[in-house]
């Protein structure tokens, strides 16, 4: 029974975050929102899945490492 009490649990957990997210207030004059709400849902699944991709890589690429110093670091390129 206990592995059923921690899955409540833990959709209890979820819910409740999930209500806070929701509830936060939207900034009106807020220049990140703005571009968000401007660009167009192609954009931002391109994003997306560039950001899926770069952590798929990230996690792939730390699955054996044992210390932080084993770490390939790749310069970071920005876009844009």
């Amino acid at each position: 029974m206990e592995p059923i009490r921690r899955a409540e649990r833990l959709v209890k957990s979820i819910e409740d975050v999930a209500t806070s997210v929701r509830g936060l207030p939207l900034l009106n004059s807020d220049e990140v929102w703005d571009r968000v709400r401007h660009v167009g849902l192609d954009e931002q699944m391109q994003f997306d899945c560039a950001l899926v991709a770069g952590v798929t890589s990230l996690a792939s690429g730390l699955r054996d490492v044992t210390a932080l110093d084993e770490v390939d670091v790749e310069s970071p390129t920005r876009s844009g």
